[in-house]
């Protein structure tokens, strides 16, 4: 294996919703691996201090956009005609020379580094296969929610030519192998991880505080069947942290129900760190969406649990695999009843109950949760052992 770095390839790098993939690549390079990131575009979210930094194509214009066409021909003459002719995926808009004319620039970085990886299963990963045909470094991805979902052909495609898959859970698991079970050894499960280090407890557990959600304002959340549950269990106020399209309707149902929630709005990362630590409860009824959109395992779940948080959520696509009932509560998708049922069962235990079920949580992500510990996973992969991956 050559001995460049590991080069990320991501849509957009660094996005808010998505720190566990600056998460991840913060650690492998404080374990020594040496790391670039590669973005087709910047994300909406400040890098933080001492973040790797990523490579962007630059718009060079027609002009410039032509000239790195033809040379990007020149060297990878039968590369450069088979993706034009007949990549099905890449790029989503169809403009195939286009879009090689403006990651042209890109494919020597691809080229110097010993593995490619990229984060989600749809553009990410083509792009990353992409890049592979046209370098010779062999790449992998990492599939998390709803791009598990997408055009089982597309999957297939990547996963036939990928190293090897990651997914955070057998939810996922198991339907990527049943799309493509001719590739089902090449998939591997490395859950999410939580910083163990900087979610841990300050304060002492407080049974009298809010119940918290975090997590943006789309439907997957489920935050529509909090808000109803809220309104029937009174007496106990719900803060949400995070912003989306969502917000005018959750607005127009709390003024509705009159349910004691507050919709905080996006927050900084350690601003969501103290409103977790402060919560009695951590809630999050997530649901598959109307247009199939979807979590894997939500690591906003991950982090309540290291802070010692009770957790009431939905029995829902990775969920389970997270939250027992010695950690918190389960109830069906789409039921504000149940929701409020488990809610009021979990607010009506002893606070020794509740502080047992919080310690079992911090336990269960110690065990099988640690950041630090899945990145070695990923690692081991990327080097070619299956040391502790399933």
């Amino acid at each position: 294996m050559s001995a460049g770095p590991v080069l990320y390839v991501l849509e957009r790098y660094p996005e808010l919703s998505q720190t566990f993939v600056a998460g991840e690549i913060g650690e492998l390079a404080s374990s020594g691996v040496a790391v670039e990131v590669l973005a087709l575009a910047p994300g909406t979210h400040q890098p933080d201090d001492g973040a790797v930094p990523a490579v962007y194509p630059a718009d060079r214009g027609p002009a410039g956009r032509l000239a790195a066409l033809g040379v990007l021909a020149g060297r990878h003459p039968r590369a450069c005609a088979r993706l034009v002719m007949r990549e099905p995926f890449w790029p989503p808009d169809g403009r195939r020379a286009r879009a090689l004319a403006r990651i042209a620039p890109l494919v020597p970085h691809a080229a110097a580094a010993r593995h490619l990886h990229a984060h989600f299963a749809d553009v990410a990963a083509d792009l990353a296969r992409v890049l592979s045909l046209l370098s010779g470094t062999r790449f992998s991805f990492s599939a998390h929610a709803t791009d598990v979902f997408r055009d089982p052909e597309a999957i297939r495609t990547n996963l036939a030519d990928a190293a090897f898959c990651v997914t955070n859970c057998e939810y996922n698991r198991r339907h990527l192998a049943s799309v493509a079970p001719e590739h089902a050894a090449k998939i591997s499960v490395i859950g999410m991880g939580a910083d163990l280090r900087r979610f841990r407890r300050r304060r002492p557990y407080d049974p009298d505080g809010p119940i918290v959600a975090v997590g943006r304002l789309v439907r997957k959340k489920g935050f529509d069947q909090l808000v109803r549950a809220a309104a029937r269990i009174r007496g106990r106020t719900v803060l949400i942290a995070g912003e989306g399209p969502e917000r005018r309707a959750l607005e127009d149902l709390i003024a509705e129900t009159g349910a004691p929630v507050r919709l905080l709005g996006a927050m900084a990362h350690g601003e969501v760190r103290d409103l977790v630590e402060s919560a009695s409860v951590f809630a999050l009824p997530c649901m598959v969406a109307p247009d199939g959109d979807r979590d894997g395992t939500p690591v906003a779940i991950l982090e309540a649990m290291a802070l010692e948080v009770p957790v009431v959520a939905s029995e829902e696509v990775g969920i389970p695999e997270m939250v027992g009932a010695d950690r918190g509560r389960l109830v069906p998708p789409s039921d504000s009843d149940s929701l409020a049922a488990a809610l009021g069962q979990v607010l009506g235990m002893a606070p020794g109950g509740r502080l047992a079920m919080g310690r079992a949580g911090r336990a269960w992500v110690e065990r099988n949760a640690d950041r630090s510990r899945q990145a070695e996973l990923l690692r081991q992969l990327i080097e070619g052992r299956r040391d502790g991956a399933t």
